[in-house]
């Protein structure tokens, strides 16, 4: 059966608890930070502790946040956002994928034309070329893809998923920059305008 999408969110902020050295106290701060940031206090139906003893605050807060994800209570729709951006970078964004992959979308990055990352994309490009290549290697050993590379199947899609989202960022990195961009068509061998 197929994990519901609170459960994907749960699984792996249980897995980067598990891993990591970061607390629940810590992690839940993060996602109260971050909760307390985006939703203006009238939209607020979580009310989490404040103003009281810190420590004691955070473990109370702790205890709210350990009781959505372990599904003791609802996860409420409003703090699905806070608790992926409150994840460190790795997880956020192996969380943002498989919700993307859910919808059947790429968790493609917007480009940030104030924080320019050229050389991060195409470092990301590379990076997920090889894992794409990594992940076919063992399917092309016999010189063809046939029902038999099935079990790899799974993974090499994902890895192609993941080159996807990195190439549509570039694209629209590339694109924000050509003031006639809707009139470039590739062609064979090149590209016209």
């Amino acid at each position: 059966m197929e994990e519901t999408r609170n459960q994907v969110i749960a699984r792996l902020i249980d897995e980067h608890i598990r891993v990591s050295a970061v607390s629940w106290e810590t992690y839940s701060q993060a996602v109260v930070d971050h909760y307390h940031t985006q939703v203006p206090d009238v939209r607020r139906g979580i009310k989490f502790h404040a103003g009281g003893d810190a420590y004691k605050d955070m473990r109370a807060n702790a205890q709210i946040i350990k009781r959505i994800v372990h599904d003791e209570v609802r996860m409420p729709v409003e703090l699905e956002e806070s608790l992926v951006e409150a994840l460190p970078v790795e997880w956020n964004q192996r969380c943002k994928k498989e919700l993307a992959n859910r919808f059947g979308l790429l968790a493609a990055r917007i480009p940030d034309p104030e924080h320019r990352t050229d050389v991060q994309g195409i470092s990301g490009l590379l990076r997920e070329s090889a894992d794409v290549m990594d992940a076919i290697a063992p399917m092309l050993a016999d010189g063809v893809i046939d029902e038999n590379d099935m079990p790899l199947a799974k993974r090499a899609l994902q890895e192609i998923n993941d080159l996807d989202a990195v190439l549509a960022t570039l694209r629209k990195q590339i694109t924000d920059i050509l003031p006639d961009a809707d009139n470039v068509l590739p062609i064979h061998g090149g590209v016209q305008s």
